[in-house]
């Protein structure tokens, strides 16, 4: 349960984050120039300016993030000069934090700007909440123009079921089709989706019937929170129209 606990309040600060930088009208690069260069006891050089953007933005986008890396950043947002005028002129939107659970479902769909993701989650977000807790949701089309059904893969992390416990956590998904008549539905599920990884960091796509995913396997000496190996795989339809290994790639060791 605290582990389920600790990944929704990772990702309510990324979109806490994410919802002031709109309001503020900051892009990402701005943010994270002015957090490196104000929080910095030196002058700092461009290179390293433009490295800290890119940590920051892997850190806003993947779902694994820990919360220990998000909340300076949070902090130092809300320390700003710019928040405290938005505090003042009474602008801060009232944030609404995510439960995992289905009274979610408002707020996943209105936070999602892209019109034919949110028709795609109107179905995958009500089916993955009823089934048990969801977060994190990756929708990945997996068709081409020519293709005459339109079909997305949609991924979340959750528990189904409700478990609660340690280790019933992790990812699932659902394969959204297009009906003859254009309407959305859950065409198929696997509700323990083994990916081999013990987390995604990222959902990179789809190509020549694969789903690429990148993420991380536990070394010998990991602690149960910290899996350090990181590994690109592939995955493939088998006989039985289930996802298997396909392919894998050893990328690296991430260090705490």
């Amino acid at each position: 349960m605290e582990k389920i606990i600790k990944k929704i309040e990772s990702q309510n600060i990324k979109r806490e984050i994410k919802e002031i930088l709109s309001v503020l009208c900051w892009s990402v690069p701005k943010f994270t120039s002015k957090y490196i260069i104000d929080t910095s006891d030196r002058d700092v050089p461009d290179h390293e300016i433009k490295t800290c953007q890119e940590k920051i933005k892997q850190q806003l986008r993947r779902d694994t993030t820990p919360k220990e890396k998000l909340v300076p950043l949070l902090n130092f947002l809300k320390a700003t000069e710019e928040y405290s005028k938005l505090i003042i002129d009474n602008k801060i939107p009232k944030f609404e934090p995510l439960t995992g659970l289905f009274s979610d479902y408002a707020i996943i769909l209105r936070e999602e700007s892209n019109p034919i993701n949110r028709k795609v989650l109107e179905v995958a977000a009500a089916y993955a909440l009823a089934i048990g807790t969801a977060w994190g949701f990756n929708i990945v089309p997996i068709y081409t123009s020519d293709d005459y059904e339109k079909r997305y893969i949609v991924i979340w992390e959750g528990d189904v079921g409700h478990n609660c416990g340690s280790g019933t956590w992790g990812p699932a998904m659902c394969e959204v089709a297009e009906s003859h008549f254009g309407s959305l539905f859950v065409d198929s599920a696997e509700h323990v989706f083994d990916t081999t990884l013990r987390c995604i960091d990222e959902v990179i796509g789809y190509s020549n019937g694969a789903l690429i995913l990148s993420g991380r396997r536990y070394a010998n000496d990991d602690s149960n929170n910290y899996p350090s190996l990181k590994y690109l795989v592939k995955l493939s339809k088998n006989t039985e129209n289930k996802w298997e290994l396909n392919e894998e790639e050893f990328l690296s060791k991430k260090y705490l």
